[in-house]
């Protein structure tokens, strides 16, 4: 065997020898995340149910609290309390309160941010709920159709932001 297949022989096997690495990394990885649980606030996020509204996405935790969100959208309603229901979840209706401001000193092409606390939530095993509507969202619009957006302008539709916290906050 001359040097030239030598090399070609080496490189092979070092070419394969990787590949295995890679793909046993990446089997390793695959695997801890499939067992990997969910976080208790997610799975309790995951039960609610709100009747006559479509759950339009779902947010993991952003902050060190852990947490999980998601956006609930539907006709206008006067009390969501009576339509959010999950098991051993008691929801209560907040005192109405007005939007949030818009930043008074906007960023050039900031869009406004408008919402207000509608309601809250307790599970019985004393994770939370916050349950509020969106007026005005930029961070949610891809999510939402033309007529949904122009729906929470007009009031003839809520969008419902939710967060399910577990443990001190």
């Amino acid at each position: 065997m001359d040097a030239d297949t030598a090399n070609t022989h080496a490189r092979r096997r070092w070419g394969i020898a990787v590949a295995c690495i890679i793909g046993g990394v990446a089997a390793v990885g695959g695997i801890v995340w499939w067992f990997t649980p969910e976080s208790e606030p997610a799975t309790r996020l995951g039960t609610v149910r709100v009747a006559g509204f479509e759950k339009v996405a779902t947010e993991g935790s952003t902050d060190a609290v852990p947490s999980a969100a998601a956006l609930f959208v539907g006709p206008s309603v006067d009390d969501v309390s009576r339509i959010i229901s999950a098991p051993g979840l008691t929801v209560t209706l907040l005192p109405p309160r007005a939007p949030s401001p818009p930043r008074p000193d906007p960023l050039p092409g900031e869009r406004a941010y408008v919402w207000a606390p509608i309601a809250a939530g307790r599970w019985s095993n004393g994770c939370a709920l916050e349950i509020r509507r969106e007026f005005e969202t930029p961070y949610h619009e891809e999510k939402l159709t033309k007529a949904q957006i122009a729906g929470m302008k007009d009031g003839s539709v809520y969008l419902l932001r939710m967060t399910a916290t577990c443990g001190e906050r």
